[in-house]
């Protein structure tokens, strides 16, 4: 294969890397939305049917500890992709330093 090659192969994957950010942005967004969504839809239906709050607080717990779980997988997968961009930019700094002497 030849550097120019590598070099193409590397911005190829630097772009799908991008890509991989962008929809775990995306899927970080949605699920927060969702969260608050469900948080409301709760808080309303316990509301018409509950004496007490205390049903609405422990949902709200829960639904915390799952929002915190989700964030600890996407903070993981970020560092993950971070981590391969950083490999990347550096072999595409060395191929193109190659290619240049």
């Amino acid at each position: 294969m030849t550097t120019a090659d590598e070099l193409e192969r590397c911005r190829r994957q630097l772009r799908e890397l991008d890509e991989q950010e962008m929809l775990l942005a995306s899927y970080q967004r949605k699920s927060q939305q969702l969260a608050e969504e469900t948080y409301y839809n709760i808080q309303s239906a316990i509301r018409m049917i509950a004496e007490n709050q205390q049903p609405l607080q422990q949902a709200r717990q829960a639904l915390g500890r799952l929002e915190y779980d989700f964030s600890e997988e996407v903070s993981h997968a970020k560092r993950k992709l971070y981590r391969q961009r950083e490999e990347l930019e550096i072999k595409y700094r060395k191929l193109n330093a190659q290619r240049e002497s």
